[in-house]
């Protein structure tokens, strides 16, 4: 667990349809039942950061082996265990525990590698009105903000990865931004490129045809 990679990271933000918020309102009231017992349990997953075998044992402890790896994002309250389904819709409305759960929980694109090895790698969460899951990446949208907080670790089954962020956007979904095969280097690059030129804000850094890129995808109605 001592491997540390500095990597790139893309945070997007994007907008969807008004069902979406429409579903959140009629399951809210439910899901407020779930809330007391799931902050209890994420902070006793929390502390098992840094224990030996981290995934092993919030594996262990949740019983949910689809746990791949841990999200943390320092200046913000995302700080969340990664699950991985056989789809991309079971986690939309799912906890840890395999309760239904309007919040859902962090989780990585199923079709992508668990160990991050892809040239893009996305990982999704809801925004939920209460402060949880990936609100706080609204916050990267403010400069100063964008600024002063650089970088997201994630705890993986066999190393520790270090993102380093490059740009901050919202788009329509009509932009394919969640891509995961590119022919040629080119294809990968004029992602990268269409991302940057979109994002509201971006640093200097340069990204080659041999770097990988992270995207943290949510919604807002903004």
């Amino acid at each position: 667990m001592n491997q540390k990679n500095i990597l790139r990271l893309m945070i997007v933000m994007f907008c969807v349809f008004a069902s979406f918020f429409t579903f959140y309102a009629v399951s809210h009231i439910r899901g407020v039942t779930l809330a007391a017992s799931e902050l209890e349990q994420m902070r006793e997953i929390r502390e098992l950061v840094h224990a030996d075998s981290p995934i092993s044992m919030m594996r262990e402890f949740v019983n949910n082996d689809d746990i791949i790896a841990y999200i943390d994002v320092p200046g913000t309250s995302i700080s969340y265990p990664i699950v991985q389904g056989l789809d991309n819709e079971y986690y939309l409305h799912h906890d840890l525990l395999h309760r239904r759960n309007p919040s859902g929980i962090i989780f990585l694109d199923y079709a992508v590698s668990p160990n991050f090895s892809d040239r893009s790698t996305i990982i999704y969460g809801h925004s939920m009105q209460d402060g949880t899951r990936f609100y706080d990446l609204i916050h990267f949208l403010d400069y100063s903000f964008f600024e002063h907080n650089r970088h997201i670790n994630i705890v993986s089954t066999d190393s520790v990865l270090q993102y380093e962020i490059l740009a901050a956007f919202t788009t329509h979904i009509s932009f394919n931004y969640i891509q995961i095969d590119f022919p040629t280097d080119d294809f990968f690059l004029d992602l990268v490129k269409q991302i940057k030129e979109t994002s509201h804000h971006s640093s200097d850094i340069h990204v080659g045809a041999d770097d990988k890129i992270l995207i943290l995808s949510t919604c807002f109605g903004i």
